[in-house]
């Protein structure tokens, strides 16, 4: 299966029109552009769901920047609501506060090899955030017959 960045486009689908021109205007801080609020938060948020499956030690990881065409619409749930926080007086529905939730439980599936994802066609070389160096030895053979004499 691919594995897709998220564009803004992408993240217009789900949003109401007077939404998103908040978001595009309102829920910037002092000398922020727009595109680069919006790249950021794409950024974080690809940066979350990469880690969460790479977690998985069954799970490889595309190209960088991408993330699984299964989890794109959690990407964008999760993008929805870390955008909509940024918005003064904002309040969140209880409808989408359960799908940010649900999107939340997904991801910590993912995490915990419960959540199949598709193997991607090009295999990224970057390092998994779970690894860690394993030291192995050989097995002790220590038995009765071995200690004879000690």
């Amino acid at each position: 299966m691919a594995w897709t960045a998220i564009t803004e486009a992408d993240i217009r689908r789900k949003w109401a029109g007077a939404e998103w021109t908040a978001i595009k205007t309102a829920a910037l801080g002092s000398g922020q552009n727009a595109d680069t609020m919006l790249a950021e938060e794409i950024a974080a948020a690809t940066r979350h769901i990469r880690a969460r499956v790479g977690a998985c030690a069954q799970n490889k990881l595309g190209p960088p920047g991408t993330i699984p065409d299964e989890l794109e619409d959690v990407a964008l749930v999760v993008l929805r609501y870390s955008l909509s926080t940024r918005l003064p007086g904002y309040k969140m529905t209880e409808e989408r506060r359960k799908l940010y939730e649900d999107a939340v439980e997904t991801l910590k599936d993912v995490a915990k090899c419960q959540f199949s994802i598709e193997p991607p066609e090009q295999e990224s070389e970057e390092a998994r955030p779970h690894q860690r160096p394993a030291i192995t030895s050989p097995p002790l053979q220590f038995g009765a017959e071995s200690t004879d004499g000690i």
